[in-house]
């Protein structure tokens, strides 16, 4: 929003500042984000950024632009919901939430969280955002971190759930920072879901030592890849491949070897 010159007083446009920045998501304490850029979650779930341009000068304004989609509700989730739910019923796991796009990926990681939430419950979101905002959940409490403030955050908060966005590289991460976390999230992108662990594992196993590969092993809980659903604009359909699927999945079955005497006398 761009207010002109000689529309409204200078009083009056400080009280227009005041109150939207009031309105915004809770900035983190302890974060290095520009107070002058902010967020907002509307009551549909939608954010939108809110920026301050040359505070106090002649080109004073306030600048605001939507920054994705509208948040999926989770009750609008269809297919494999039960083993979804079964998942994450768990007290440990590690679920790798996947699409073929970013924006359905990261529309799948934000139902999935909001589904895991309990009003006990801590969860820190880790993205790429210069400024560390609490993403907008209904139940427990939420804060958001990028991943060089990760282990800090574990070590100060120590979440009951980590998610991650898509946008973030394996590569960005420490195993060992995320091993204090009983319950994690990954959003990845993909077509092909029974790449997306393999895939993730060798990215982020790179420096990281052979116990922290094997813990990242040992509690991956399962694969969760989603599409648009066709019938319910805005809904997604997800499947569920939990660990055992995996394991039968990744086996492939020996080839027999023929006979070949065998097969000579029956000829």
């Amino acid at each position: 929003m761009r207010v002109p010159e000689g529309e409204v007083s200078r009083a009056d446009f400080e009280t227009l500042c005041s109150r939207l920045l009031e309105a915004c998501d809770p900035v983190v304490e302890g974060a290095n984000g520009d107070p002058l850029r902010r967020r907002m979650t509307l009551g549909d779930g939608r954010t939108l950024s809110i920026v301050r341009l040359d505070p106090g000068g002649n080109e004073d304004s306030l600048w605001l632009r939507p920054l994705g989609p509208v948040a999926l509700d989770p009750a609008t989730l269809d297919g494999d919901v039960e083993e979804l739910e079964a998942l994450l019923g768990r007290r440990e796991g590690l679920l790798f939430l996947g699409a073929s796009d970013a924006t359905t990926s990261r529309r799948l990681v934000d139902a999935v969280a909001r589904m895991a939430m309990g009003p006990a419950d801590t969860l820190v979101l880790v993205c790429q955002e210069s400024a560390a905002l609490a993403p907008h959940v209904e139940s427990g409490v939420a804060l958001c971190t990028t991943p060089a403030g990760l282990r800090s955050m574990v070590e100060t908060v120590q979440p009951e759930i980590v998610a991650i966005d898509p946008a973030v590289s394996p590569a960005e991460l420490r195993l060992d920072d995320l091993a204090a976390v009983r319950r994690i999230l990954i959003g990845v992108v993909g077509s092909i879901p029974d790449a997306y662990a393999p895939s993730w594992r060798m990215r982020a196993g790179r420096d990281a030592s052979s116990s922290a590969r094997a813990w990242l092993r040992a509690i991956i809980a399962g694969v969760v890849s989603a599409h648009p659903d066709d019938d319910d604009d805005g809904g997604l359909v997800i499947s569920v491949t939990p660990r055992g699927a995996m394991r039968s999945a990744g086996r492939r079955k020996p080839e027999r070897r023929a006979d070949t005497a065998e097969t000579a006398r029956r000829l």
